[in-house]
């Protein structure tokens, strides 16, 4: 058995790609990913 890591890292321009967040949507359906491209001026305030 052979075990492969990759890691990569991603920039701020990659998130911002057109069509960056359809494709994850598609390959991971089972992920929320409305939540991490969304933006925000300063961090949120937590309750």
């Amino acid at each position: 058995m052979d075990l492969e890591c990759i890691f990569k890292d991603v920039t701020y321009e990659t998130l911002k790609e057109e069509n960056l967040a359809e494709v994850l949507k598609k390959e991971f359906p089972l992920v929320d990913w409305d939540k991490p491209f969304s933006e925000f001026i300063a961090a949120k305030e937590s309750r």
